[in-house]
């Protein structure tokens, strides 16, 4: 009896650690069938012939385990051809160096889907160093990478033309040299849309994004839904045309274009157009790098709107050198701004009935860093960047508000000061309340400015701040004088929009005089119009006695020109209204003498 229970005593601790094994082995399984995914063992050759696969193999292939396990198929007939080197090598050097391996490859279902997998798994060894089985597990990448190819386009693609940005862009233009025929050429286009701005000020951003929308999508049709068009700036666009035989096939491209894109469309009552200046750029299939490419095209589109808009220009190796010109100019208006080195030089005004001293204007000079005084015209690009502009104009301004300060506390009477003002100028926030606090801050009284505006100073819509700010400044007391009236189309509009007190006459009508009779005539339909109108009329580049007489006869107020004063700088300007001394119509002769005598 008690060696039964002895033996039932031995044999119970056995029997339980075999219950527990089992219990283990069930549990596992149960584990390894519920995990996403696929769990394996197989046969370590060449083969891979699966010993174990979890029933993660249905969800993830489409094919039962036994499938695969009866040898029915293997697992290498369903991965995608293409990926199947990539596997066979991950596993072989994972095999030689002893190491885990992990590599993402494509299956094809059992339904014909492709799915993306994870592939991780290691061998492993006898105790002699012979491999004897492979394990692993492999996970859906499916959705990851649909995930990461939405992530990815949206990096790469404009969201609101669905085009293609700049870093694809060039991608492309590098496949295309890669895959260009030898003998031909490559070409690319930059294409700037032609007076954006203009739309999205006067008809909001709504307008300005159809016109956008409008302009890609045409440009696909042209070029068929790929990569060799792109949108590669907020105006800007680019077109890729391959297989070039000679230059005139990208210059008729390029028409092509333009042509397509002018076609008018309506929108709500508008009528809008798509116009553009094309710079273009071509090299021949043996090019090595594909940024010269795009620079060169970039240059020749600066060249272009340089040049009015609406036209093609293509790259020049003389461009270049224009093009770094005018990034120099940029350049040294942003330091002289920086370093406050912008200042005005003045330029007399003078009655010409009686040679009194009307008043000045301000002209303005740029100090290198040398200390030179330099003219504006090395500086003339900057003139067209609307931040520069501003910033040149604010102080020039300033230091005319700070001069006219001293010279009204010196007792000096200087007339006026007219200082120029640009169109960026105007159209940024509270300018005239910014000139009317300016003066006030420093007691300068307001008849002291004179504000001249050029006919480049925008009309209709858009220009409502400008009319307003030009209102305001009319009802201080600050003059306004139109500057070069005649040479624009837009003269008379200006007239009747703006709140006009002076018309200066522009020196192309005066420097023949009074041998030209056009110019004459002109000249007396221009005074005309100032007499009705009560303007003051004001001649400039007066530099003879002779036109300085003739325009006196036809009844011009004041003039400006060398033969009258030549610029001064601030320095010298105490001593020159100091000395000024009036003179008679008679005196000219001995005027002009003077001023022929100084010029030798």
């Amino acid at each position: 009896m008690s060696d039964t229970i002895n033996a039932s005593r031995e044999l119970t601790p056995q029997q339980n650690s075999v219950d527990r094994f089992d219990l283990s082995m069930e549990e596992l399984t149960t584990l390894i069938n519920n995990v996403p995914g696929l769990i394996y063992t197989a046969e370590p050759t060449a083969s891979w012939a699966p010993k174990m696969l979890s029933d993660g193999t249905k969800e993830l292939s489409g094919y039962h385990a036994t499938d695969f396990t009866s040898g029915r198929i293997t697992w290498s007939d369903i991965i995608v051809p293409d990926d199947l080197n990539k596997l066979q090598q991950a596993k072989a050097q994972a095999r030689e160096s002893r190491r885990p391996f992990s590599v993402e490859y494509r299956i094809m279902t059992r339904s014909g889907q492709v799915r993306w997998v994870l592939d991780r798994g290691r061998f492993t060894y006898d105790q002699a160093g012979r491999t004897v089985s492979l394990g692993g597990f492999i996970s859906d990448l499916t959705e990851q990478k649909k995930a990461q190819a939405c992530t990815s386009w949206a990096i790469s693609h404009d969201p609101l033309t669905l085009l293609p940005t700049r870093g694809r862009f060039q991608k492309a233009v590098s496949n295309a040299l890669d895959q260009c025929d030898p003998g031909s050429y490559i070409g690319v286009l930059f294409l700037d849309i032609d007076h954006l701005k203009h739309v999205n000020d006067t008809l909001g951003h709504e307008a300005g994004d159809i016109i956008l929308r409008t302009t890609a999508h045409r440009l696909q049709l042209l070029v068929g839904y790929t990569d060799t068009v792109a949108r590669i700036g907020g105006d800007e666009f680019a077109l890729i045309v391959p297989h070039l035989i000679a230059a005139h096939d990208l210059t008729a491209m390029a028409e092509t274009v333009l042509e397509r894109l002018a076609e008018p469309f309506s929108y709500k009552g508008h009528t809008l157009d798509c116009c553009a200046s094309i710079g273009a750029s071509l090299v021949s299939a043996d090019a090595e790098d594909a940024s010269d490419l795009l620079k060169q095209a970039g240059i020749a589109l600066d060249v272009a709107k340089a040049q009015g808009r609406s036209g093609t220009v293509v790259f020049k190796p003389a461009m270049r050198t224009q093009v770094e010109h005018r990034a120099k100019m940029l350049s040294n208006a942003r330091g002289a701004i920086t370093g406050q080195r912008i200042e005005p030089y003045y330029q007399p005004k003078v009655w010409l009935g009686s040679g009194r001293l009307a008043g000045f204007e301000a002209l303005l000079r740029w100090r290198n860093p040398q200390g030179q005084m330099e003219a504006p015209v090395t500086i003339q690009a900057a003139f067209d960047d609307r931040r520069l502009a501003t910033g040149m104009g604010r102080q020039v301004l300033a230091a005319v508000i700070n001069d006219m300060r001293e010279w009204l506390e010196a007792g000096l009477e200087f007339g006026h000061v007219a200082v120029n003002a640009s169109s960026a100028e105007l159209q940024s926030s509270h300018f005239a309340e910014q000139i009317l606090e300016s003066l006030r801050s420093v007691g300068v009284p307001t008849r002291c400015l004179e504000l001249e505006v050029t006919e480049a100073v925008p009309l209709g819509q858009n220009a409502d701040g400008i009319a307003q700010a030009l209102r305001t400044l009319s009802s201080e007391g600050v003059r306004i004088a139109l500057d070069d009236f005649g040479t624009g189309y837009a003269s008379l509009l200006h007239l009747k929009q703006h709140p006009v007190d002076v018309l200066k006459i522009e020196q192309s009508f005066v420097c023949n005089l009074p041998s030209s009779s056009e110019d004459a005539a002109i000249l007396s339909a221009v005074l005309d119009l100032g007499r009705n109108l009560g303007l003051t009329t004001v001649a400039e580049g007066i530099e003879t006695a002779e036109q300085a007489e003739y325009l006196r006869a036809a009844g011009c107020d004041q003039g400006q020109g060398y033969f009258l004063g030549r610029p001064a700088p601030r320095g010298a300007m105490a001593d020159l209204i100091t000395a000024w001394q009036p003179y008679l119509p008679r005196c000219l002769d001995q005027r002009s003498a003077q001023h022929n005598q100084s010029r030798r």
